[in-house]
């Protein structure tokens, strides 16, 4: 089904961004709209505004919430710091009245987590799917059957990350996150880390969702996963 509201390219800040607006919102009285601020996948040196369109179509649709698409700096000719600036500068830019939800896929789930402290109580919550979480591999399964590419994102993201003075493994930082929902495959090389993410939520009493599917790396273009991983988003937002 064709997306029925409206799509913009603007530039905020620094960072060219692009705007789905839904025909129709889903708020209501004691929800007010949210913005989503959608980061794409691609280790943290590739893609583009246009990598994910047809998901950030669906996500706006399925929510009824407005999705602003982030081109963030990539590297190696920028890093993780710098991705992290852009991000808040346009959640920071949005309608202060609105809670933001950053929500990120594979790399840009990383993305979300490393930006999420900045953002402060304006984050009302985290949409991660397919995330990596630990960048430093410390939690990759290499036996999985079907993930990203090890080699490619050891290189990839030693070089999104430099001169970053934090942990590059978020799950260390889940007492500090807010709501937070995470859908992964179980054929994913990023499963354990998801899991790790989970029980470390658990554990420090945050609220939280994990929803596990039956599928590999890269399930958002499965109609089937992602009306799922739609409808469950809508839950946990108190939709």
């Amino acid at each position: 089904m064709p997306f029925a509201g409206s799509v913009d390219d603007a530039i905020v800040g620094e960072a060219p961004v692009r705007r789905y607006r839904p025909a129709r919102a889903a708020a209501g009285p004691e929800n007010p709209h949210h913005v989503t601020v959608f980061l794409h996948g691609g280790f943290g040196v590739f893609g583009d505004l246009d990598l994910q369109d047809g998901w950030c179509r669906r996500l706006a649709d399925g929510l009824g919430d407005e999705v602003v698409s982030v081109d963030y700096p990539l590297a190696p000719e920028h890093f993780l710091g710098e991705s992290v600036s852009a991000v808040s500068e346009v959640a920071a830019a949005l309608e202060p009245s609105r809670p933001v939800v950053l929500c990120g896929d594979s790399a840009g789930a990383a993305l979300a987590l490393a930006a999420s402290p900045q953002l402060a109580r304006s984050c009302d919550a985290l949409v991660l799917t397919n995330p990596n979480i630990d960048l430093s591999l410390g939690r990759f399964d290499h036996h999985a059957p079907d993930g990203p590419d090890r080699d490619l994102s050891a290189r990839a993201f030693a070089a999104w990350t430099h001169g970053w003075t934090q942990s590059t493994d978020f799950v260390t930082s889940a007492a500090a996150l807010p709501p937070t929902f995470v859908a992964v495959g179980r054929r994913d090389a990023v499963l354990r880390e998801a899991r790790d993410l989970a029980a470390g939520l658990q554990l420090a009493g945050q609220r939280h969702e994990l929803a596990e599917y039956d599928a590999g790396h890269g399930f958002l273009g499965d109609d089937a996963v992602t009306r799922d991983v739609i409808f469950r988003v809508r839950r946990f937002l108190g939709r």
